[in-house]
C-alpha cells in the first residue's frame, strides 16, 4: 500500500495540510497523525483511496479484534434497504436502521439527532421505507446567526409561547425538529 504521502497530488499551488489522528478505543491503539495536501482535480478518487487506507490502518491497529464495516446494501441483517441507490445511504443511517430493527420486530420511526437530524421510515417487514435529513437544532440555530441581521448566537430555552427572542429561537428549531418526527409518524 503506498503512503499517504505518495496518494496526494502535487499542486504549483501549496494547499495547507489536512492533519488526522485515529484512536481505536477497545485496542486502546493510537495511530500517527497523517498529513495530507489535496489538489483540485483528484479529491475525489483521493478521498476514497484515504477511506480504504484508514480503514486499514484501523484494521491493523484494532488486531487481534474483529473489525466488519458496515456500507449500505440491498439488503442486510433484517433490513431492506429500498433507496434508488442503496449505496448512497449513510452508513450511519444503515446502521441506526438495523440497530432499530434488531430492538424492535414492529414498524418503526428510526431519529439521529445530531449536526442533522434524521428520520427514517421502517416497516414490519424491515423494509426501510425512505426518510429526511434535516439540519440539527444547533445548525438551525447557527443559521439564523449567519443568515440574519438582527438574530443572535445565544443559548436560550424551550418555552412554549416564548418572550425572548433566544427563547423563540431555541423554541422555533425544536418545534420545527418535533414537527418533522410528527409528520413522518403520521405516514
Amino acid at each position: 500500500m503506498a503512503s499517504p504521502g505518495a496518494m496526494a497530488s502535487t499542486s504549483t499551488k501549496q494547499p495547507s495540510p489536512i492533519v488526522g489522528s485515529l484512536r481505536c478505543a477497545a485496542a486502546g491503539a493510537a495511530l500517527p497523525g497523517v498529513g495530507l495536501q489535496l489538489g483540485l482535480g483528484r479529491r475525489r478518487a483521493f478521498v476514497r483511496r484515504m477511506q480504504f487506507a484508514v480503514a486499514a490502518r484501523i484494521a491493523t491497529a484494532c488486531a487481534p479484534l474483529r473489525v466488519d464495516w458496515l456500507l449500505p446494501t440491498a439488503a442486510r441483517a433484517g433490513v431492506r434497504n429500498l433507496y434508488e441507490n442503496p449505496e448512497r445511504l449513510g452508513a450511519d443511517r444503515w446502521a441506526a436502521l438495523i440497530g432499530a430493527r434488531h430492538s424492535h420486530a414492529g414498524p418503526c420511526l428510526v431519529v439521529t439527532a445530531g449536526t442533522a437530524t434524521t428520520v427514517d421510515l421502517l416497516s414490519a417487514a424491515g423494509d426501510f421505507l425512505g426518510g429526511l435529513i434535516l439540519p440539527g437544532v444547533e445548525l438551525m440555530q447557527q443559521a439564523l446567526a449567519r443568515g440574519t441581521a438582527q438574530l443572535p448566537l445565544a443559548e436560550g430555552r424551550f418555552a412554549w409561547q416564548p418572550r425572548r427572542t433566544v427563547d423563540a429561537i431555541r423554541s422555533g428549531c425544536l418545534q420545527a425538529q418535533t414537527g418533522a418526527v410528527e409528520r413522518m409518524f403520521r405516514q
